[in-house]
């Protein structure tokens, strides 16, 4: 199984947060074409969440599609009784929970990704740390910017000491080789300012 790589997904669920609050001012407005926008903005989510096999995301977003399509067939699916009068405002309603719910999904898995990414950071600059301290990384290795050979050579060079290996392990534990190579060089970059 592969890794999933948590700093595209993290700018994944950022694009989506953003789109939402397009969506909040189009509730507020009262514009006609909501039910719309909302339809193809869970759409959008659903092709995402397949493409990148966020089951997830996925299971989610279909449950908000069916309260979405229940609510635009006259249909109140809080309540599951046809409304005959209101039927706009009763959609209103709907759409305001439903795009608060994903506002609070988004919420939670940016803080559930920054975490891991947080903690992959603080891992990386352990490992980086010990590679100088153990000559394994030295001066000539600090660059302003990295080719991807010149990361994975560095990413080589902390894997040949037992000590550094560990800290890989523990970094690709969390997340996946692509983000640690970034967040590698992120942490090689910011030892050129000192």
């Amino acid at each position: 199984m592969f890794q999933h790589l948590l700093l595209f997904k993290l700018s994944g669920i950022q694009k989506f947060d953003q789109e939402l609050s397009g969506l909040f001012n189009l509730i507020n407005k009262s514009d006609i074409s909501l039910d719309n926008k909302v339809v193809k903005y869970l759409e959008s989510i659903i092709e995402y969440a397949k493409t990148y096999h966020d089951h997830s995301m996925l299971k989610n977003s279909q449950s908000w599609m069916s309260t979405i399509q229940m609510s635009q067939n006259n249909i109140n699916p809080y309540t599951l009784e046809e409304v005959k009068v209101y039927k706009s405002k009763m959609r209103s309603v709907v759409y305001y929970k439903i795009l608060n719910d994903i506002a609070e999904y988004f919420s939670q898995r940016e803080k559930e990704i920054e975490f891991v990414l947080q903690k992959t950071r603080e891992l990386t600059s352990q490992m980086i740390l010990a590679g100088f301290q153990l000559n394994v990384l030295k001066a000539p290795d600090i660059l302003v910017s990295y080719t991807k050979d010149e990361i994975m050579t560095i990413w080589r060079k902390l894997a040949t000491i037992e000590q550094t290996k560990i800290f890989q392990y523990n970094i690709l534990l969390l997340s996946g080789a692509y983000d640690a190579y970034l967040i590698l060089e992120e942490g090689m970059k910011m030892l050129v300012e000192v």
